[in-house]
């Protein structure tokens, strides 16, 4: 399992893994979601964001990830006509990123994700780094007031390497996250969501009125996404594993050896497999049927011509792989079956 695959098994209203980011009002970028629709159109863009930077892993989990300079920013909506990318029209809500920059000299928090209620609103929410500490921050502002919640615990994270960071919103219960950790006491807000279907969404900023030149985000960032739903701390501790450690992948496939005949035990062996995996599962199958535990051993209960496999799925921090053995034929036991069967032979050397 890949790291897009731990990602949608938290079904995602959108996620935007910027490792090919086109750019430009009208250009497209991919939205890998299996919510309602499949990519988003850059409606407005400031200052520039180029595609292809080195992501978090140099492998396959994260390999790129789209640089934003100049203080960048990018308004989203969907494809479907006039409709917008909605996704915190809900008091309970996740947004998450991988975030990189060296950023020194600011004069306003740098706003990661943002949604804003209308183009020229100033009630809006969004994940951003403070402008003074450089530590993960969430704001928001409606029409009750403006309300933030910053880290307590950790260190700035304008210090170049790579981080995950998340918010999520339950209610007035806000939690912040950095590389998997929570990273504050829980906050309160009075009110956490946008109240109108007109809404745009945004990577870099949160709304027209704030200038990019001063708030947009300036780094790279990769995978993007927001939930309808406030994830656990083991949802986005997985998240954050995933992100840094590739799957384990297959480089000898497991090999099943015994005897062929009903009543034979079977051994599979877990194969070869990179990614240092930490644990492994054993699935038996007769004829393409799952029979069997999960162990790696099994005993025949068969008929002659059957065909038995192993598959060996192995996991680490950054997912799973499946790997298919070879294939053992059952064949049948010699005529009268068993010690029956010898019975000739014995008395014949007598």
């Amino acid at each position: 399992m890949a790291y897009i695959d731990t990602i949608l098994a938290d079904s995602p209203k959108f996620v935007l893994g910027l490792q090919d980011a086109a750019t430009g009002s009208g250009a497209i970028l991919d939205d890998t979601s299996t919510d309602d629709h499949q990519q988003c159109i850059v409606d407005n863009t400031y200052g520039s964001i180029a595609a292809r930077a080195t992501g978090p892993n140099s492998g396959a989990a994260i390999p790129y990830a789209a640089t934003f300079t100049a203080s960048g920013a990018v308004k989203l909506r969907d494809t479907g006509p006039a409709r917008f990318l909605v996704w915190m029209d809900t008091t309970t809500y996740t947004m998450e990123a991988w975030i990189n920059t060296t950023m020194a000299t600011w004069t306003q928090d740098r706003t990661i994700i943002g949604e804003t209620q209308s183009v020229s609103s100033f009630h809006y929410v969004r994940m951003c780094l403070d402008v003074t500490s450089k530590k993960l921050k969430f704001t928001r502002n409606s029409a009750v007031g403006a309300e933030s919640v910053t880290m307590t615990s950790g260190s700035a994270l304008n210090d170049g390497n790579w981080h995950h960071v998340a918010v999520t919103v339950a209610g007035t219960t806000v939690k912040l996250y950095v590389d998997g950790a929570e990273v504050t006491t829980t906050g309160s807000f009075t009110n956490n969501s946008l109240t109108t279907t007109s809404t745009y969404a945004w990577l870099g900023n949160m709304n027209d009125l704030h200038g990019a030149t001063t708030r947009g985000w300036q780094g790279d960032m990769a995978y993007a996404a927001g939930y309808r739903t406030a994830l656990s701390a083991t949802r986005i501790l997985a998240h954050y594993n995933a992100g840094l450690t590739d799957p384990p992948a297959n480089t000898v496939a497991p090999a099943v050896t015994g005897g062929t005949t009903p009543g034979s035990t079977l051994s599979c062996t877990t194969g070869t497999w990179t990614g240092s995996p930490s644990g492994y599962a054993y699935q038996w199958k007769k004829n393409g049927s799952n029979v069997g535990t999960d162990s790696s051993t099994y005993t025949i209960s068969a008929n002659a011509g059957d065909t038995i496999t192993c598959t060996v799925t192995a996991s680490n921090a950054g997912g799973s792989a499946s790997q298919i053995s070879n294939t053992i034929t059952v064949t049948a036991l010699p005529s009268g079956g068993g010690f029956a069967a010898l019975i000739p032979i014995i008395a014949r050397r007598r």
